[in-house]
């Protein structure tokens, strides 16, 4: 196994700083970020991508479903679409490698599973079940392409039926719980608790406060 330089290891290091301090794909934290950046590093992935191909669903590295897809046809694969609407969705896939598949997601399929009580499935029922049929076809093909990830929709629905590690505070209990700490680890500590689904209005309240206690501590 061919491993990296104390100097590349470094430089992830300051790109996953990079990444978390925007807050981009989801990343809060550099260490979630350099998780990214190591894998990406190991797939041959430029370090530019981290934030186009993976995603952080409340601490879960996902793909996003279209980059299943590119990663899919870009390594010979093909991918029909049969029916395409809003209550069904059915695809052919097929890979030298893995054969040919055709699966169907149907709204009573996604209804019976769960899923559609999602805000999500309720505003774009098309692209969720577009995606759910991308991904599982692609995992039965030719799975080396999700890298043993799940896919962006997937973390939703496993953590929205996970028993959380912790409760996700309001909006006004996380502005408190950023300016009070005390230390920089405890600050990014408090930050890596803001879900990711944090609407962008409140979420830049939060990065503000954020800022706003790392500068006071850094002084």
């Amino acid at each position: 196994m061919e491993l990296i330089t104390n100097t590349e290891f470094n430089t992830l290091e300051r790109f996953a700083t990079m990444i978390a301090k925007s807050g981009m794909g989801g990343f809060k934290t550099p260490e979630q970020a350099m998780v990214g950046l190591m894998l990406a590093t190991a797939e041959g992935i430029p370090i530019g991508r981290v934030i186009h191909e993976y995603h952080i669903i409340n601490g879960k590295l996902a793909l996003k479903s279209e980059v299943i897809l590119a990663r899919f046809q870009r390594a010979g694969g093909t991918l029909r679409y049969f029916r395409n609407s809003e209550s069904v969705v059915e695809v052919v896939a097929s890979h030298p490698s893995g054969g040919e598949l055709s699966i169907q997601w149907t709204i009573e399929r996604a209804k019976k599973a769960g899923l559609t009580a999602n805000p999500t499935w309720q505003k774009h029922p098309a692209a969720m079940l577009r995606a759910r049929a991308v991904t599982e076809a692609v995992r039965a093909v030719y799975p080396a392409c999700l890298s043993g990830l799940i896919e962006e929709s997937e973390a939703i629905e496993i953590t929205a039926t996970s028993i959380p590690l912790r409760p996700m505070l309001p909006v006004p209990d996380l502005k408190v719980k950023l300016a009070e700490a005390s230390t920089l680890d405890e600050l990014r500590d408090a930050w890596a608790t803001v879900p990711s689904e944090t609407p962008p209005s409140e979420l830049e309240e939060l990065t503000a406060v954020k800022n706003q206690k790392k500068t006071e501590l850094v002084k």
